[in-house]
């Protein structure tokens, strides 16, 4: 019975262990895009992380919110026509 159960146990706690790791390795990284003169908000800013797909864009009220892994650690910003 101990020989059957034990790599079950085993193999729980390295799935529960590759599964914190990889929760853990990503953050939410938030913020609010303005001009820097008038210090006004600026909707609909593009905002990608720099060698990848993932963005987000900001909202009426310039604030934003993008999920990063670790190592992504360079945001770009791009708004036309102003």
């Amino acid at each position: 019975m101990k020989q059957r159960l034990f790599p079950k146990l085993l193999f729980l706690l390295i799935a529960c262990a590759c599964f914190s790791a990889f929760t853990m390795a990503q953050a939410v990284v938030t913020g609010r895009v303005t001009d820097e003169s008038s210090g006004e908000a600026l909707p609909s800013v593009n905002i990608t992380v720099k060698g990848t797909t993932k963005g987000s864009v900001s909202d009426a009220s310039g604030n934003y919110s993008i999920s990063l892994n670790t190592g992504e650690s360079v945001l770009i910003f791009s708004f036309t026509g102003y």
